[in-house]
């Protein structure tokens, strides 16, 4: 996809979202502490956030055939997470900006019980 074509997608998501919109603010301040409220339960463990990230790489998309690859970068008080995955789909995106819109299947999220 062209970049045209990956900031239509993104027009259209802040379109649903309504974040043009007078009282967007209001709403958005409310999901977004819905929101923190929510992963500061789950993630009450501060070591979860690594399973989580090495699940999400379990869970990408590959080249077929090609070795997956993983990198971590421990710099001063940043980790960066590397690996070798195709990148993300329109669909990702779409999931990524919504709420329980994960495009990993349900019965897979529900054996893993990681995330």
């Amino acid at each position: 996809r062209d970049v045209t074509q990956a900031e239509e997608v993104m027009g259209l998501i802040r379109e649903g979202f309504k974040l043009e919109d007078a009282g967007s603010s209001t709403l958005h301040k409310n999901l977004s502490g819905a929101l923190e409220r929510l992963s500061a339960d789950l993630y009450a463990d501060a070591h979860h956030h690594l399973f989580e990230i090495l699940q999400n790489f379990a869970d990408n998309n590959y080249a077929p055939g090609q070795q997956r690859r993983v990198r971590f970068i421990l710099t001063g008080s940043e980790l960066v997470a590397l690996n070798n995955e195709l990148g993300f789909s329109e669909e990702n995106v779409r999931a990524l900006c919504g709420v329980n819109a994960s495009t990993k299947p349900q019965e897979a999220a529900s054996k893993e019980k990681i995330g």
